[in-house]
């Protein structure tokens, strides 16, 4: 894996439409017709100061709507034109070459993966459109710090720094930790209007910061950030209390490392027991009517590729108020399968090449798991009676991907359902199963400590 940065990337696209910039009053025309600082510090003192002096813009500045959209189209017909390959139609960032070699973007940072000699071509192909920056081998991606031990053939991701310096933005870098980042006993509600308000722009910026944390290394904290961000428009003093508890949970398990693969067992939440057959394992669960105010159910799942790696998970209020408990638990199952079938499309894309064979098309797509047993029983059965219509739309769609052999959903115990903490928050013996379940581990050798306070 190696890591390329482009240099002024927006700049290199060029602006279709007419677009017209007011020039700040710092700025002038020369007599020449460039723009020259007043203080002459462009070598042109002649330039004439006026704020009625307009410059029609030629290319692609960062914040303008269309620069992205135009960058990116020029980096994907390059990429089609140097190396004949085009973006995935599952996901724009992901490019696929013939020879096995797979290109991701976000932005201007771009990941190459392949053997060496695939990588170096690649490099050299898009160097010749764009100036780049070689970072070598990956090391720092997105914030995310990429650990690879070539010897155990594993590779960590975590977000250390970055965590440091949320803590540091929020001064909260010498603070006590915290063994669990909620009480999983209190309850946040919309404020009244006696209580106290926290300062908006502060709680939304320490929201966004967990939130993004939450989607690439930490899922432990999926439900925290996803519960405390749904009063970010009118936030409390409870609320911003409840922020800074997730603050002092990151600032002791700051170096908690996501280790893709199967955990120091030999299996994740009992994977390996239940399927190794379909090609995605997916784990699905809801906490019934578990908010206080409007009585919303929580989902979350956990999606499991057949190397028993965590690749996608989420935590998320259900849109509708479910009437019972195994209508909750569909609503999950009915989110992470539609999920799961999308990664599958994008994984067969990426590994496999050409139209599925017969055998392919009977084998099983998406093995699910769930522990309410009155939920896989309906699926099975078809005696679910929908309460409403967009209810019975799900039921009836994951129902007949169920009777066409594509899903298979199974049941399994609580104590091993991986997105049990997706939806609630946990006392500190099952937030520690939990992180295990993940495959969330401390580095031992250097965070000892840090490590035994969790167990205390």
């Amino acid at each position: 894996m190696s890591e390329l940065d482009i240099v002024t990337a927006f700049l290199e696209s060029k602006i279709q439409e007419e677009i017209y910039l007011q020039l700040p009053k710092e700025f002038g025309v020369s007599s020449r017709g460039k723009i020259v600082l007043h203080d002459g510090y462009n070598g042109d003192k002649s330039g004439t100061r006026t704020t009625n002096v307009v410059v029609q813009l030629k290319k692609g500045l960062y914040g303008l709507q269309q620069a992205g959209c135009n960058r990116y189209n020029i980096l994907e017909s390059h990429l089609k034109k140097e190396l004949g390959i085009v973006s995935s139609k599952y996901e724009a960032g992901i490019y696929k070459t013939g020879s096995g070699a797979t290109i991701i973007v976000w932005v201007d940072d771009m990941l190459l993966i392949g053997s060496k000699a695939k990588v170096t071509w690649m490099k050299s192909a898009i160097s010749k459109r764009f100036k780049i920056k070689d970072l070598r081998n990956v090391k720092f991606f997105l914030s995310m710090h990429v650990e690879r031990d070539r010897h155990k053939r594993r590779i960590y991701l975590t977000q250390g720094a970055y965590i440091m310096n949320v803590l540091t933005r929020f001064k909260m870098e010498d603070s006590k930790g915290c063994p669990t980042h909620m009480d999983p006993k209190s309850k946040l509600r919309n404020r009244l209007a006696e209580e106290e308000v926290t300062e908006k722009h502060q709680y939304q910026e320490a929201v966004g910061c967990l939130t993004y944390t939450t989607i690439t290394t930490r899922p432990d904290i999926a439900y925290a950030s996803a519960l405390v961000g749904r009063f970010s428009a009118d936030p409390s003093t409870a609320d911003w209390a409840a922020v800074k508890r997730i603050l002092h949970y990151l600032r002791v398990t700051q170096e908690l490392r996501l280790r893709p693969g199967r955990g120091e067992n030999g299996a994740i939440g009992g994977v390996r027991r239940h399927s190794n057959t379909a090609p995605l394992i997916v784990y699905a669960d809801a906490d019934f009517a578990g908010e206080v105010d409007p009585m919303w159910s929580t989902g979350g799942f956990v999606v499991l590729d057949q190397y028993e790696t965590i690749i996608d998970w989420r935590s998320q209020r259900q849109m509708t108020v479910a009437r019972s408990t195994a209508e909750a638990e569909l609503n999950a199952t009915a989110l992470e399968v539609e999920e799961a079938i999308l990664l599958q499309k994008l994984q067969e894309k990426l590994y496999r090449s050409g139209n599925r064979s017969e055998e392919e098309e009977g084998r099983l797509i998406v093995s699910a798991f769930n522990d309410n047993q009155a939920c896989i029983a309906s699926l099975m059965n078809g005696q679910f009676k929908p309460s409403t219509r967009h209810v019975g739309v799900k039921y009836f769609w994951l129902r007949e991907l169920v009777r066409d052999g594509d899903v298979d959903i199974s049941y399994v115990r609580t104590d091993v359902m991986i997105a049990d903490g997706l939806t609630k928050g946990l006392e500190r013996a099952k937030h520690q199963n939990f992180l295990n379940m993940l495959s969330l581990s401390m580095q031992l050798i250097c965070e000892a400590e840090m490590f035994s306070f969790l167990l205390v």
